[in-house]
């Protein structure tokens, strides 16, 4: 997974910048961690669209992302204001879009800012009359995270539709649901073990989940269906929760990975994700969330979630880590940390081992297995 970048670009003098609405200013162009050149578009005096309102109507300052270099990406780029203390202001995230080169689509932004906030000198956003503007970039991962499949043909999933086989009944949020304990003992030995308690003949009840995800996690168990997209955005951690709980590995790897390639975690909710993947042991979704506060790591001091990092020393063990490991990819100090989790996992089920665990345990398990390649 490719780390993301923090560019700062300066507009000096912003004030006396052409401000006409369409007049169009040019950063300087900076290269990211990857060699990627990039520039910010603005637009002082607002965009082209404050020609056919009112007059009275306050500027919107637009900022356009560009990709100056020679290979496209798909990124999701926010864009911070700050302060001259270097307090954020404000954000703006532009939706993920692929940045071509050197043409019409290699440019994408929108309006973040009216022009009367940054000139006005209570908010202090000018420094030495300069207008400083933070660009965090986030690559789309172009690895496909493995997923541990199951030695069940895709049509056991019609027995979940099939009570009168069914010989085990759960009882989820008012609702009753089906089950058999073969299927259950195979793929969720974690979830077999209430069967195995339960003995009365009645339905088991299940606490702390809904029924959806409850039928989402089954629905897995019995035949490797993978949710949408869009029910992973919007329960994306009730079933990691769930998946985690019950030990469903191959749900969890691929919920944590569409995760992360729909740009879920952002610049404003990366502290928060942090702690969420750092308790419910998902180490893709870590890292991605690790590396983005690493690249806004004085904001996330100010977050409100920060009170909860500061009394992990774990967490913060992970934070400075990363921060050491991010001037040193020259691989001088390489322990195996920096290995990404797709690159892990990978190795991993290629081998035939499990893919579940921590980074840590990733890489020690990874480690023993060439131990043992070697002796034999």
């Amino acid at each position: 997974m490719m780390t993301p970048s923090v560019l700062r670009f300066k507009f000096d003098d912003f004030a006396s910048l052409p401000s006409e609405p369409g007049d169009c200013v040019y950063s300087e162009e900076l290269t990211d961690s990857h060699g990627n050149g990039w520039r910010i578009q603005i637009e002082p005096g607002g965009t082209h669209e404050d020609n056919e309102t009112s007059a009275d109507r306050d500027p919107w300052i637009g900022f356009f992302l560009e990709n100056m270099g020679t290979s496209p990406y798909v990124i999701r780029c926010t864009i911070v204001l700050r302060d001259s203390l270097g307090k954020a202001f404000t954000t703006f995230n532009f939706d993920p879009k692929i940045y071509q080169t050197n043409d019409e689509y290699g440019s994408w932004g929108g309006e973040v800012v009216n022009r009367s906030d940054v000139l006005d000198d209570d908010n202090n956003i000018l420094s030495g009359g300069a207008l400083v503007v933070d660009a965090l970039l986030q690559y789309h991962p172009t690895e496909k995270s493995p997923s541990p499949s199951s030695s069940l043909a895709r049509n056991i999933l019609q027995l979940l539709d099939n009570e009168k086989s069914a010989d085990v009944m759960f009882w989820v949020g008012g609702e009753s649901i089906a089950a058999h304990k073969l299927i259950l003992q195979m793929n969720s030995p974690a979830l077999f073990d209430f069967c195995a308690k339960h003995t009365s003949g009645s339905p088991i009840h299940i606490n702390d989940i809904t029924p959806q995800t409850f039928r989402t996690v089954l629905r897995y168990i019995y035949g490797e269906e993978i949710p949408d997209t869009d029910t992973i955005l919007t329960h994306g951690r009730d079933i990691l929760d769930a998946a985690n709980r019950y030990g469903v590995v191959g749900l969890k790897v691929a919920v944590e990975a569409a995760l992360v390639h729909s740009f879920a975690i952002t610049y404003q909710n990366a502290l928060d994700w942090l702690i969420f993947s750092d308790a419910k042991v998902c180490p893709l979704l870590k890292e991605c969330a690790l590396s983005i506060c690493t690249a806004c790591a004085l904001d996330n001091l100010n977050d409100d979630d920060s009170k909860k990092l500061k009394e992990s020393p774990r967490l913060m063990e992970d934070l400075m880590r990363e921060v050491f490991n991010n001037a040193n990819r020259d691989g001088r100090y390489d322990d195996g940390i920096n290995t990404t989790v797709y690159e892990l996992r990978k190795q991993l089920h290629e081998k035939g081992l499990d893919v579940d665990g921590n980074k840590e345990n990733l890489i020690s398990r990874l480690e023993e297995s060439k131990k043992r390649a070697k002796i034999m």
